[in-house]
């Protein structure tokens, strides 16, 4: 074994792990082999190494594997045997959903096969749309970022769909929705699509709006700006402005006092009910 990876499995030291893996993307393949295998893993867990040998793990997850190399056919059968793998998170839990979302492909045809895997892992697994990274990150959030404009158009429409578009409003670590950064990007086809699915007034943690960061570029498109402004408008007009604990500390609703006075005890009722004073309450947050 490389001297410098069992040093930095002495250390139990993730990020000497990658640095190593960028400098030689067949470090993990070493170690002896036969009946009784002493690879990397092996040696990590031997060790007790927790971290480093999850990492590992990780790291050889097949799925992850197969879509690095580009097996594309692997991926597939191994989706037909465990859609679960969809699933598995690698470094900065980085899903196989998140891999494709972000990768383009070399030519077209290549291109063309990611999305139709990003459209086989949405119809594989519905929930894996809601996996997250460490920053907090959707896959929709990922193909935005990296300007995939194909793979967002095949994970909105899937979000339509499936009627789960309210995904298209979750925040990354910085406070941004998929608006947010099509705006600080400079996004406008992406605007103009996101327009009436997403919360138009929503702010970063940098108390910026959409509208108020695409206003800052001075490039930005001027007719996005006035479909941003008449939307805005809108949504001044029929949207309340409380806060989620100024909505609380007020009086029921009409709906909440009904249900009340009829003695609705059903659970599945009362979550419809805290659904609606929610999405009443933080319409504008």
């Amino acid at each position: 074994m490389d001297t410098r990876l069992q040093q930095a499995i002495d250390h139990d030291d993730v990020d000497e792990l990658y640095r190593l893996i960028e400098q030689d993307q067949d470090l993990l393949d070493q170690g002896s082999r036969g009946p009784f295998p002493n690879t990397p893993l092996h040696y990590a867990v031997d060790e007790g190494k927790t971290k480093v040998a999850m990492e590992i793990a990780i790291l050889n997850s097949p799925m992850h594997l197969a879509l690095q190399k580009k097996h594309y056919d692997i991926v597939r059968a191994l989706i037909t045997l465990n859609p679960e793998l969809i699933r598995v998170r690698g470094r900065g839990w980085i899903t196989p959903l998140h891999f494709v979302s972000r990768e383009m492909g070399e030519n077209e045809q290549e291109n063309v096969e990611l999305l139709d895997l990003l459209a086989e892992f949405l119809s594989a697994y519905k929930s894996s749309v809601e996996d997250l990274t460490s920053q907090c990150e959707t896959a929709v959030h990922i193909a935005v970022k990296n300007y995939n404009i194909k793979a967002f158009k095949v994970l909105f429409g899937w979000l339509k769909r499936a009627y789960m578009t309210e995904i298209l409003d979750w925040k990354d670590q910085d406070g941004n929705n998929v608006l947010h950064i099509a705006a600080s990007q400079n996004q406008p086809e992406i605007i103009k699509l996101l327009i009436g699915y997403t919360k138009i007034n929503a702010k970063n943690f940098q108390d910026e709006t959409a509208l108020e960061i695409f206003q800052a570029n001075p490039i930005g498109n001027q007719d996005v700006v006035k479909m941003l402004c008449r939307r805005r408008c809108l949504a001044r007009l029929f949207t309340p402005t409380l806060s989620l604990s100024q909505f609380f500390s007020t009086e029921l609703t009409f709906f909440e006092t009904h249900a009340s006075f009829f003695g609705i005890q059903d659970k599945s009722t009362h979550k419809i009910i805290l659904l609606v004073s929610t999405l009443i309450a933080t319409a504008t947050y």
